[in-house]
């Protein structure tokens, strides 16, 4: 399991934030995960056919301009994963890639979690969480308000041993956001990414 963590995928030829592989039960919540600046191809985030996935408030983008094979944010060979209410963005060639079928829209329908749906359907976004800076990931005051607020609350979830909402990166407190603002689907008020705004 992964919470709270910056993860970056380095540079070379082809550079990806997490690879898994075989069987496995993992959830990723609430990390802030680049693809890094890969030259052949960028990828933030590949289950290459790992079944029990769960991949919840993260903000998943690739940093590479000129990747030869693509820029990619989620690609999956299961299908099988719970990809709810991320910020997929900065993914030129696709926000999802499921089995090589290219999804470049929130509203493309794909395979997530064992069913046919959309991304957006799903909570999740694609805009520019506007970061401090390259190099410091920090949600600005300026982030829109989907990435600030559009986050699930997982207090509660079940098999959940963490602590929830928790401390973000820095140990700052995540509180739920009242009212809620944020436009997409089933957004609790809850942050994306390793840091509270």
């Amino acid at each position: 399991d992964a919470f709270d963590n910056l993860i970056e995928g380095g540079s070379g030829v082809g550079s990806t934030g997490i690879f898994l592989e075989g069987p496995a039960t993992a959830r990723f919540w609430n990390n802030t995960i680049s693809g890094g600046s890969g030259t052949g191809s960028s990828i933030a985030f590949i289950n290459f056919n790992s079944s029990s996935v769960d991949v919840e408030n993260n903000i998943l983008f690739t940093e590479s301009t000129g990747a030869t094979f693509g820029n990619t944010c989620f690609s999956t060979g299961s299908g099988k994963e719970i990809i709810s209410n991320n910020d997929l963005t900065a993914c030129p060639t696709a926000l999802y890639s499921y089995i090589g079928s290219n999804v470049t829209t929130l509203t493309t329908p794909t395979t997530i979690n064992g069913t046919t749906t959309t991304l957006a359907a799903q909570g999740n976004i694609s805009v520019d969480p506007a970061f401090f800076s390259t190099s410091d990931w920090h949600l600005a005051t300026s982030s829109p308000v989907d990435v600030q607020q559009g986050g699930l609350n997982l207090t509660g979830v079940s098999g959940n041993t963490i602590p929830m909402p928790g401390d973000d990166m820095d140990g700052k407190i995540r509180i739920p956001a009242a009212p809620i603002s944020a436009s997409n689907v089933n957004a609790a008020g809850m942050s994306m990414g390793a840091y509270a705004p």
